[in-house]
This record gives C-alpha cells, structure tokens and sequence, in this order.
C-alpha cells in the first residue's frame, strides 16, 4: 500500500494535557479520559499539536507513518473518535480546526471595566454576618469553622453590623434576585433583627443560619416560616433537643436543611448511624478539618479514579481555567463592616467607603479570590490540573495546595 504525507488531527471536543512521559486526552463529550505514555517518538507530535498556531493538525511526513509507536497512536486515537488521519492526496488543503484553549488572559487586569459593563451581575451570592454574638458553650472550635463552611460563630468581643450602612450598600434592586446568607453567632440576637427581616422579605432567596440550640426562639416566635433554614449542627448531638427542631419544621412545612458537621471518622460513623436511625429532610455532612489529616486523607482527597469519574464539558474546564468556582462570584459582609471574597484572605474593603461594583471589580482583578486556580505547584506540573475541582477553602486550612492521592 502506498503512503502518502499526511495530516494528523484531534476532534476539537478533544482535550490534550501533556507532562513529561504522559499524556491525558479527555473526551468532554462521552466524559472518557485516556491517559497514555509518550516516548519521544510521540512527544514532538503532541507538542505540535497543542501549538495554537497548528489548529489542531499538523502533517506527517512517510517516515514518520512507518513508526509503529506513531501508527499505534493514530490507530489509538480512531478507535476512540478523538481524532484521524487523512492523506494529503485525499485533503489538498491542510483541515482547520477549532482546538478547545481558552483565549482567556486571568492575569491581566487593565480594561475589566470595558469587559465587565453589567458589574453586579458577576454577583452570584451575598453572605452577611449580621453579629458575633452567642450565648452557647459548644465543644468545637466555631471560629475556624467558618474558614472552611459557613456556620455560626462567636467572639468574645461581641460586634453588630450597621443595618443603616448595609441598606446603602445593598441598595442595587439587582441583588434582589440573588441568594442572600444570614449568619453570625446567633443571628436572633441581633437588636434590630425585625428590621432585617423586614429588608429582605421580600428577596428571593435568603437563608437563615441558626444553631439548632437555638432554634427554640424561632418555635416561639413562629413568625419566620417564609424564610429558607440551614440549621446547624456540631458534635455531640443533643438527640432530644435535633428531635423537637425536626418535628417543629416538618410540622409547619419549613423549607429548612440540616448542616452537620463532622472532624473526625469517629463522628462520621456515629452521625450515619445516627441518620439511619433518625433520617432528616434535605441533611447534609460538611467535614471540618481540625488536626486529623489521616480523615480528610480517606475521605476528602480525590483520587485518580474520582477525577476519571467527573463528567466535565468544555464549559466545565474552561470554568476550571479561569475562575475559582468555589469562590467566584461570592461576598461576605462582616458584622464590623469589613467586606471578604473569602474569610481565608485579607478583606477587599468595606461597606462604609466602598460601594458594591468597586469590590466587584476588584474581585475580577484579584488572582488570589474570585480567580485563583490551579496554577501553582505541584498542581500545574499535574496531567489533572484543569479536570481537578478548583482549590478549596480546605486548601488554605490544611495548608497544602493539592488535596489529592495522586501527587503527595
């Protein structure tokens, strides 16, 4: 059979990672990864192809056809439609696709004004602490807790938020439309808590985090049911009182979700038996890293076979490339003022100077909040970098910038 130059081509749905001996093609259409080895007779050929310039093909000259680990390689990538071969006697013009690289630059931030003229719609989620205050004595460390999830916490040096100031601030009627957080350390002690309500009555969406020790005010007050729950829960348990707070909202039809939080396997354990036993509506289990790598090694750390696992579309890596989606589009407004993109880093700002598109903006222009991906060692040398999850508030506790199994 006679050879002919040829054009070699990936499917532009095809995505190629490359990292020293190996290569990763994930397929964003059927979901499938296909990790490969690359001997050097392969890697000129990869590296080619990933050249924006080439578009996804390049040519194969006659001897190159005759490698057998370049004929297994084409014969490998047909078989699995993520790409082919077509003679240049067949294709007089070299084919042009469309590579899936994103022609994104996260690291400039001149001209975000002209890229972003409807600011507050890059808004997805408001948190507002509305106080620190807290009459319970509970075993865990609630401070450290909220730099992971959101929970309620206390201090001893109580502070409320301005509510006059934070009207200002709110005051774009496009944050009506977008999930609003009310936390603190028990937000039913707020003085002014019946102005709150009567500001966001009438938003959407707005939660309210209440401690389950001190959901009873709620069951008196039984003025609230509107509103969406997330009810909070450490460990121990007091089972009697868990009990009445479930009965009460099952009862009154409260749209409310349960948010227990674990440290360790042996809570885990305890809280699923627990659950087994007294199945909650809508209950979620948030682990909370205090000391026990060993837990959040067997139970938060993705693997290699959970990463295969993860059906991500073009849209998904792109998300992954680009923003932190863990942390993009999310504002915390803290009970003294001060204004966070997340609780882990400095804030950006605060309600009495800055107006709500200034922070937004910055936001946009901040590599370490609403962009911060996976761009640092070991990460950026891993074949995984972009179909791994965006780093995690974990990462800043524990202190390690891969939670993973796969690079230690």
């Amino acid at each position: 059979m006679k050879l002919y130059n040829s054009f070699l081509y990936l499917e532009p749905f095809v995505f190629l990672f490359l990292q020293d001996n190996y290569a990763l093609l994930y397929d964003s259409l059927t979901f499938k990864s296909y990790k490969i080895y690359v001997n050097d007779s392969i890697r000129p050929l990869l590296k080619k192809l990933l050249k924006i310039e080439n578009m996804y093909t390049i040519q194969l000259n006659i001897d190159e056809l005759q490698d057998e680990y370049i004929t297994n390689f084409i014969l490998f990538i047909k078989s699995n439609y993520l790409g082919d071969v077509v003679s240049d006697q067949r294709c007089k013009v070299k084919p042009i696709l469309f590579p899936p690289f994103l022609n994104f630059d996260q690291n400039k931030s001149d001209g975000v004004k002209e890229r972003y003229s409807n600011v507050i719609s890059n808004l997805s989620e408001l948190t507002i602490n509305l106080t620190n205050s807290c009459n319970q004595r509970c075993a865990i460390k609630c401070d450290m807790i909220k730099n992971q999830t959101l929970f309620c916490h206390k201090h001893n040096i109580v502070k409320y938020l301005d509510i006059d100031l934070l009207k200002l601030f709110i005051s774009d009627q496009q944050i009506r439309h977008i999930p609003i957080s009310l936390i603190g350390g028990n937000i039913l002690e707020f003085p002014r808590f019946s102005e709150i309500i009567e500001l966001f009555k009438d938003y959407e969406k707005v939660s309210l985090f209440v401690h389950y020790k001190n959901f009873k005010q709620i069951m008196t007050e039984g003025k609230l049911n509107n509103f969406v729950f997330v009810i909070l829960i450490d460990y121990p348990v007091i089972e009697e009182e868990l009990l009445k707070v479930q009965t009460y909202v099952l009862q009154n039809n409260i749209d409310a979700t349960f948010k227990f939080i674990v440290n360790n396997i042996n809570e885990y354990t305890t809280l699923i038996l627990y659950l087994k036993n007294n199945p909650y509506p809508n209950s979620v289990i948030v682990p909370v890293y205090d000391g026990d790598i060993n837990f959040f090694i067997d139970n938060v750390y993705i693997s290699e076979n959970d990463i295969q696992e993860f059906n991500l579309t073009k849209k998904d890596i792109y998300a992954n490339q680009t923003v932190n989606i863990n942390d993009f589009g999310k504002l915390i407004i803290n009970c003294d003022g001060l204004v966070y993109a997340n609780y882990n880093n400095l804030p950006i700002g605060n309600i009495i100077n800055n107006n709500i598109n200034e922070l937004i903006l910055k936001c946009l222009g901040d590599n370490n909040t609403w962009l911060r991906t996976r761009t640092m060692k070991p990460c950026s040398d891993c074949l995984y970098q972009w179909l791994c999850p965006s780093p995690s508030n974990y990462d800043y506790v524990i202190g390690k910038s891969n939670l993973c199994q796969i690079i230690d």
